[in-house]
C-alpha cells in the first residue's frame, strides 16, 4: 500500500480567466454524497433495503488570509455576485472538475496564530475526472 502525503492535494478556482490557486493552503477535502431512499417491503425479510437517489458534492479549503491574493478575490467576488465558478480538486494524481456555488466564505482570527480563511465550493451538477 502506498501512502500519500496530504499536501499533494489543493483545490483551483476559475471564474473564466483561468485556473487560479488560492495562495497558502492549509488544507483541501471532496466529500461527495448520495441520497438514499427506503424501498423495504412486507417481503423484505427483516432486512432494510435502499435505493440509490441523487449524487453530490462539496469541495472545501482553508487558507492563511491575503486579502490581495488571486483566489481569495475570485471566490469572494464569485459569493458577493451570487454567480457559480468552476472548482477542481486536484487529489495527487488526477483533477475533478465541477461548477459550483461558493457558500460561507469565513475569516478566523484565532489567538497566537495567523489569520485564515475557510470555504464551501457546492457542486452545481456534475463532477468530471481528468
Amino acid at each position: 500500500m502506498t501512502v500519500e502525503r496530504g499536501d499533494a492535494t489543493f483545490i483551483e478556482v476559475n471564474n473564466g480567466g483561468g485556473w487560479v490557486k488560492p495562495a497558502n493552503q492549509l488544507d483541501a477535502s471532496m466529500p461527495r454524497s448520495k441520497d438514499l431512499f427506503d424501498k423495504t417491503t412486507k417481503d423484505s425479510a427483516g432486512w432494510k433495503e435502499q435505493g440509490s437517489g441523487f449524487k453530490g458534492w462539496e469541495m472545501t479549503m482553508s487558507a492563511l488570509f491575503n486579502e490581495a491574493d488571486s483566489g481569495y478575490v475570485i471566490i469572494v467576488g464569485a459569493w458577493e455576485a451570487n454567480t457559480n465558478i468552476q472548482a477542481r480538486f486536484f487529489d495527487g494524481t488526477q483533477y475533478h472538475t465541477g461548477n459550483a456555488e461558493v457558500g460561507n466564505p469565513e475569516i478566523t482570527g484565532p489567538k497566537d496564530e495567523a489569520k485564515q480563511y475557510s470555504v464551501t465550493f457546492s457542486g452545481d451538477g456534475p463532477i468530471t475526472r481528468t
